[in-house]
């Protein structure tokens, strides 16, 4: 229990008490993943995947929330840097999980984006 709450403290400051309440439920339910860690059935690839980011042709969109740990924050903006064409968006008020702290502000970045991607599907469907 101490674990979990010391990573609610770590990434989950801006929850409410009522989000904080549901993430620690889904945390002590899973809590048994540390028993036996997936990670260790995963293969790194080969390139490492962060070498293709440059790749990527699909619209993609990067949240994080200026609440979120400073590394995850650089990460962001890194991967935004190395994905062509990428949009980034920082959420005021949000920590790592930003559709729980500030979920209007989340919902409106997402349905941005993807009426953006209607409009231009949209657009070159009728070429």
């Amino acid at each position: 229990m101490d674990a979990v709450k010391m990573d609610l403290d770590f990434w989950a400051p801006a929850q409410g008490e009522k989000s904080k309440s549901r993430i620690r439920e889904i945390a002590m339910a899973n809590s048994h993943i540390h028993k036996n860690p997936p990670y260790k059935l995963q293969k790194s690839p080969d390139p490492p995947a962060f070498t293709k980011l440059d790749q990527i042709r699909i619209p993609t969109i990067l949240i994080t929330g200026d609440r979120d740990g400073k590394p995850e924050q650089m990460m962001t903006r890194r991967l935004h840097e190395l994905i062509p064409g990428s949009n980034l968006s920082m959420i005021r008020g949000a920590d790592h999980i930003a559709n729980m702290s500030r979920p209007e502000e989340f919902n409106a970045i997402v349905s941005s984006f993807l009426q953006q991607l209607d409009q231009v599907s949209l657009a070159t469907s009728q070429v």
